[in-house]
């Protein structure tokens, strides 16, 4: 018997093998830098003793004895043994490095890379011991498949069987991935047996399981209604939608569409047409009033008090006090919500006082007690002032004292302070406000914290230029402090010109351009541009302003994230309200609501868990006097797994109805059917539609079908520049761009040069403004092969130079733990194109990242998977994302 130790600095542990056989890591467990410090021939003498124990001891699984034996199953297909592979040298005096170890086959890969040795990387080591390490896993599973070599999808299952993928085995994405991959490598059958299992995972009741994990078990299954050669029957997918939406899983719409379409390409009509009906049943656009949402009060009491607040705000704010007072009546229905001591309570406050039912507005924050629920009750004393109720604004300037007091505190804050002087400025004492703002900030400029506990504390003391700004006294915040904060900085410049000083507040923006280039600060992007338009307004500088207006909504529209795109909507459309283009305003506040909605289905639970803030929707909404859509998506928020879904589930129809009439198309060349295409309403999907439709008439007894979709293409080729203005995921927006570019590529629409560089340039546009993420700096790359098909060389060049100088950007996804450079796919369009220079730099800037050594996998196993990933693209081409639910 021979027998070698084989040292992994990875976790520091010896592996025993005997005839090229793994006998389990940790056994006679001995520290690498224990064994270091002691005799080779002691080090062997304990190696000897050690393999004359029995094999049953050594094992890493527990022993099977004949009479376990059973058939075997697609589960006990022999994958390659990645440490039997490779010979047992002989035991000699000393340990001899060998060239298979592990540490010096990932030196080779190192230095001569290649997407096989990488992938080989990854999957030796890949971590199982923690969620996290189940993320990556699942990520490199999906990555193979994606990349089309679903070997290393089924072999990353596989490869341990003390894996995350056992010890989550209530998870259905694990199992999912893996009969993806049996169904693309032709195994059927053990296909046929891992679909079964992801689906009884996905849609059987378990107790203690939240929404938010059936929805990533729905999401993970849905690929496999695509999958295999037999679609789940529109009986079954009905029955899972049920279960689906019984748990209240947000989108679960989505079961019956992939059944749909799966039905409509195996050619199966009357049962795709029966689950495109079932898409319809639901989608019931009854009117809804206040009071009909009073059944959802208990439900969700808190997000019902907020959104109901907000239809208040926006009525008040347009001037309709009675519209106002009859929401505030439904939240007086039974025990208000607000009335417990709560954040709410503000709220209700301002709007009692500004309604002049003062001792209302008094009664709201009546309960509160505690010092950190004070936030607002300023607000509420201003607004007692207002409403000329001096008494009852001091009488709550006085509560607050009280409560900071309660909090052992000597003397008050000057956080605390800054407050008191905005009451005092409205109440009727203008000299003391100003005395106490100066003592405020000029105590809050010498604020040191000794811990890194202090984020509140830092948050606050910024906040407080927003009391003095609500004042409009500007004198003592005009100058930067030490405080700065650039999104406050903002505000403080729009006021400075609506004051009138809109020249002095140009120049601060001009100013804060130059110190914060970049995002500083949530928002901040839009948000200066925004402010920008604001400043050119009260200039009458309108052109501009318009300019400024329109780069803000595409850098809004552009953000990876879509609550950010949400937010950024919503933000533009309270602007474009404040300079009175009302209608505009409404659209936007629309299209930051449908953003919410048609994204639900993410895996992250959106409206699972509402986000302060997006109640915002409803009032800009009721502010412009568009109740019905108001409630609608107040509605949404409630029951996002029901009314919120609507929207997405129509355009879920539309897609299957556009599968249908594909089919349909193949069987008879009648271009009338492909009118469903048409009314798609997401750019990707309509013109991935369009391109299946062009290869289904690519027949030379088809010339009037092909001109037809090819006149279709032409039409959207047209409006593409308004199409790619609208809100959508980076990757669908990459999607749209490469199905354009690929008509470009191959002329198939035999445009004139004049049109080419039109719909080129227009392309580049949106590309550009994809600067959070990888696919614009990918996009940019393909469009400059593009540009070199097109013979537009100089283009070409000039755009393979401006992706240069953002391909090597670090970016973050929200689909973690895929985070790969764009620089794989720069390189493999380079490549393309011919410029292997090019290509060649693209490659070495890519593989820097990769540690010297794999010393510490837990927190090197991300960028080894990334680089991993990119180094693949750049191989085998990029990796379009948006069919992979990325």
């Amino acid at each position: 018997m021979k027998a070698w130790c084989w040292k992994q600095k990875i976790n520091e542990n010896c592996m025993f093998i005997t005839n090229g056989k793994n006998l389990g890591t940790g056994l006679l467990t001995l520290p690498t830098k224990f064994i270091g410090g002691l005799e080779s021939s002691f080090v062997l003498v304990i190696l000897a003793i050690a393999l004359q124990a029995p094999s049953t001891t050594l094992a890493a699984g527990p022993s099977t004895s004949s009479s376990d034996a059973k058939s075997p199953t697609g589960l006990d297909t022999p994958v390659p043994d990645l440490v039997s592979q490779y010979p047992s040298p002989p035991v000699a005096a000393g340990l001899v490095e060998n060239a298979d170890w592990p540490k010096n086959r990932y030196a080779k890969c190192r230095a001569q890379p290649s997407m096989a040795c990488l992938f080989e990387q990854v999957s030796e080591n890949l971590p199982y011991d923690s969620p996290d390490g189940l993320a990556h896993r699942n990520g490199f599973s999906l990555t193979a498949l994606a990349l089309g070599i679903p070997e290393w999808a089924r072999k990353t299952y596989l490869l341990d069987t003390n894996s995350n993928y056992n010890r989550y085995s209530w998870l259905a994405e694990p199992t999912s991935l893996l009969a993806r991959a049996e169904w693309a490598l032709g195994l059927n059958t053990e296909a046929q047996l891992s679909t079964k299992q992801a689906f009884d995972i996905a849609f059987t009741k378990r107790t203690g399981t939240s929404t938010s994990t059936y929805l990533n078990d729905m999401e993970s299954v849905l690929p496999l209604f695509l999958a295999g050669d037999s679609p789940v029957s529109a009986d079954n997918a009905i029955s899972y939608f049920k279960f689906a939406e019984a748990e209240h899983v947000p989108n679960a719409f989505r079961i019956l569409e992939n059944a749909g379409i799966a039905q409509a390409r195996h050619g199966d009509i009357q049962e795709a047409l029966r689950l495109a009906d079932a898409l319809s049943a639901d989608a019931n656009e009854d009117a809804i009033s206040v009071t009909s949402l009073r059944v959802l009060k208990n439900k969700k009491p808190d997000i019902y008090t907020s959104v109901i607040l907000a239809l208040a705000e926006g009525r008040l704010d347009r001037g309709d006090a009675a519209a106002a007072r009859e929401a505030l009546s439904e939240l007086e229905q039974g025990e208000p919500n607000f009335l417990k001591e709560s954040q709410l309570a503000a709220r209700p406050g301002v709007l009692y006082a500004r309604l002049g039912e003062t001792d209302k507005a008094v009664g709201a924050v009546k309960n509160i007690t505690r010092p950190h629920f004070q936030s607002g009750m300023d607000d509420v004393a201003v607004a007692l002032c207002k409403a000329n109720r001096y008494d009852a604004g001091q009488a709550l300037a006085e509560k607050i004292i009280e409560l900071e007091k309660a909090m052992g505190l000597k003397r008050v804050s000057f956080i605390t302070k800054a407050k008191l002087a905005k009451i005092a400025f409205f109440c009727g004492n203008p000299k003391k406000a100003k005395t106490d703002f100066v003592e405020a900030l000029t105590e809050a400029n010498g604020f040191h914290c000794s811990t890194d506990s202090c984020t509140r504390e830092y948050r606050d003391i910024k906040n407080m230029k927003l009391d003095v700004l609500a004042t409009g006294w500007l004198e003592p915040i005009w100058q930067r402090g030490r405080f700065e904060d650039p999104l406050i900085s903002l505000k403080i410049a729009v006021q400075r010109a609506e004051q009138g000083d809109a020249s002095a507040a140009l120049a601060r923006l001009d100013d804060l351009a130059a110190i914060y280039p970049g995002n500083h600060g949530d928002g901040f992007p839009h948000l200066f541009v925004l402010a920008k338009a604001q400043v050119f307004a009260a200039l009458g500088r309108n052109s501009e302003m318009e300019t400024e207006l329109a780069t803000a909504r595409s850098i809004a529209v552009n953000y990876d994230h879509h609550r950010r795109r949400a937010r950024g909507l919503l933000e533009v459309a309270e602007t474009l309200l404040k300079l009175k283009q009302t209608d505009k305003a409404q659209t936007y506040a629309m299209e930051a609501a449908n953003e919410l909605a048609n994204n639900m289905s993410t895996g992250q639970g959106q409206f699972v868990y509402s986000t302060p803030g997006d109640e915002g929707i409803v009032k800009l909404l009721a502010q412009t006097g568009a109740d019905a859509d108001a409630l609608n998506t107040a509605w949404s928020f409630l029951e996002p797994d029901r009314h919120g879904q609507l929207g997405g589930q129509k355009q879920a129809r539309q897609r299957v109805l556009a599968e249908i009439a594909l089919a349909q198309f193949k069987q008879e060349p009648n271009t009338q059917l492909l009118d469903a295409i048409s009314k798609i309403g997401s750019l990707s999907d309509r013109l991935s539609s369009w391109l299946q439709a062009l290869t289904i008439a690519a027949t030379p007894e088809n010339e009037e079908g092909q001109d037809f979709v090819k006149s279709a293409l032409r039409g959207e080729m047209q409006k593409l520049a308004d199409s790619l203005k609208a809100s959508m995921k980076p990757s669908d927006r990459r999607q749209a761009i490469h199905s354009i570019a690929t008509l470009l590529q191959a002329d198939t629409l035999v445009l004139d040069e004049a049109q080419k560089l039109k719909t080129i340039g227009t392309l580049a546009e949106s590309a550009r403004a994809m600067t959070e993420s990888q696919y614009g700096a990918k996009a940019l790359c393909e469009l400059a092969y593009t540009a070199h098909a097109i013979r537009q060389r100089a283009l070409a060049s000039a755009w393979f130079e401006e992706a240069k100088n953002r391909a090597d950007k670090k970016y973050y996804s929200y689909s973690y733990p895929i985070e790969e450079s764009p620089l794989g796919a720069c390189a493999y369009w380079a490549k393309t194109a011919g410029n292997t220079e090019l290509a060649d730099m693209f490659v070495a800037e890519l593989l820097k990242p990769l540690p010297e050594k794999l010393d510490n996998i837990h927190s090197q196993i991300h960028t080894l998977l990334n680089v991993a990933i990119a180094y693949a693209e750049y191989e085998k081409g990029e990796v379009f994302w948006a069919e992979y639910g990325r």
